[in-house]
């Protein structure tokens, strides 16, 4: 059902995002569509009374056009080409945006890439894939290199709850045997350190238990130690800490 036209004077059009100017105009027409407005001449002078002048000063030519028949088009032209990032500056951008922050969350760091993709670039290409999987910790590629999700947003959004606990409550990964990865010349974590994950004891043990077993002088939790070394070699010992 189409919505019932507002009258121009009350439609309010989002700050012109000079950094996006593509996002800009998605939401831009989000707000035609809301507002019920259809003709392309009315986004037209609708964009326009909402850019400063520090943008409208360039537009001279675009402003003073008379016969154009889809002006709209030719200033969201004329934008995309004066601010929006030609696909090889926005590859340089997507390269050198640095690695998961401290406080950042991988879904966070997925989006930040995402917003660099082209428009109808898939999302998992292997390169794409592998750029944003070296971006994370190495006990974040673990994870993520020994796991099979459907999609990368939904193996960020798993990778946000291993993060937000320090990596110390992992889901289980499909598969560890196929794993596939690279040295750490290449930023992504070696072999080694996946065999380590695959101990599924060492998962639920803090470092002290995990290293020193019944000689542990401190814990730190989430520990499951109960005073029986299981570990490999180890399962039919008891003590306590």
């Amino acid at each position: 059902m189409e919505a019932t036209p507002t009258a121009p004077s009350r439609i309010k059009i989002l700050e012109f995002i000079e950094g996006d100017p593509e996002t800009w105009f998605d939401v831009c027409e989000s707000t035609f569509l809301i507002h019920g407005v259809t003709d392309s001449e009315m986004k037209f002078h609708l964009l326009i009374s909402a850019l400063p002048s520090r943008i409208t000063v360039k537009l001279r030519d675009v402003l003073r056009m008379q016969d154009a028949k889809n002006k709209y088009k030719i200033l969201k032209d004329r934008l995309l080409s004066l601010y929006g990032l030609t696909p090889h500056e926005a590859f340089k951008a997507l390269v050198a945006l640095p690695p998961l922050g401290i406080n950042q969350r991988p879904s966070e760091l997925f989006s930040s890439m995402c917003a660099l993709l082209p428009t109808g670039e898939d999302t998992s290409a292997w390169l794409f894939k592998h750029m944003f999987i070296a971006k994370l910790p190495q006990s974040l590629q673990v994870l993520a290199l020994s796991s099979n999700y459907e999609n990368l947003l939904q193996l960020a959004i798993v990778l946000d709850s291993a993060h937000s606990s320090g990596g110390s409550s992992y889901p289980p990964p499909s598969s560890f045997s196929n794993t596939v990865t690279l040295d750490h010349g290449t930023g992504f974590v070696s072999r080694d350190e996946i065999h380590r994950v695959e101990k599924p004891r060492s998962q639920t043990l803090c470092f002290f238990h995990d290293k020193f077993a019944r000689k542990a002088k401190k814990c730190r939790q989430p520990c499951t130690w109960t005073g029986k070394d299981d570990r490999p070699g180890n399962e039919n010992r008891v003590d306590s800490v």
